[in-house]
């Protein structure tokens, strides 16, 4: 897989996880456009490094809700913090 691809699926992945557990990343970086954006930028980046992406789209296409993050996510934590406020 190229480079540019695995960085488009992970932004995927990442944007598809956080639909699942109900935040909104768009109105995040509206609300704060100096440090979402980089925030989002940093958990492409460590989607990126993650070695279950089969894993995650198979349970993102299972699942249109989530209460919280997979084990494996590497986001997980950034998630449950963007969830409690």
């Amino acid at each position: 897989m190229g480079l540019f691809t695995k960085f488009a699926q992970s932004a995927d992945l990442v944007k598809g996880m956080a639909d699942r557990l109900g935040i909104d990343l768009t109105a995040r970086m509206i609300r704060q456009p100096f440090t979402e954006p980089m925030a989002m930028r940093a958990m492409t980046l460590r989607c990126a490094d993650c070695a279950s992406h089969a894993e995650c789209t198979t349970l993102q296409d299972a699942n249109a809700h989530l209460d919280s993050a997979p084990a494996y996510c590497l986001n997980g934590r950034k998630f449950k913090a963007m969830q409690a406020g």
